[in-house]
């Protein structure tokens, strides 16, 4: 029965892409930001592998200056 139900979903949704749907969700403003990260973890799984490790060492990054621009004045922060 099982096998006969998941067969007609593929039919039925034979172009339904799930990392597709679960970027889309990531990047809709309007969806709370727990479940925009609950999708992102999810999406990621289907990019990393569970057993990918960080290289070992540390990489030393430059340091860089962010600007941060509201709509009432303009701001720098310092550099990080």
């Amino acid at each position: 029965m099982l096998t006969q139900m998941r067969e007609q979903v593929a039919i039925d949704y034979s172009k339904f892409n799930p990392i597709s749907w679960l970027l889309s969700v990531v990047q809709d403003e309007n969806v709370p930001i727990n479940v925009r990260v609950q999708a992102c973890k999810n999406a990621c799984k289907y990019f990393y592998s569970p057993e990918a490790k960080p290289e070992e060492g540390v990489i030393e990054l430059p340091q860089i200056q962010i600007t941060f621009v509201s709509s009432d004045d303009e701001r720098t922060n310092p550099t990080i």
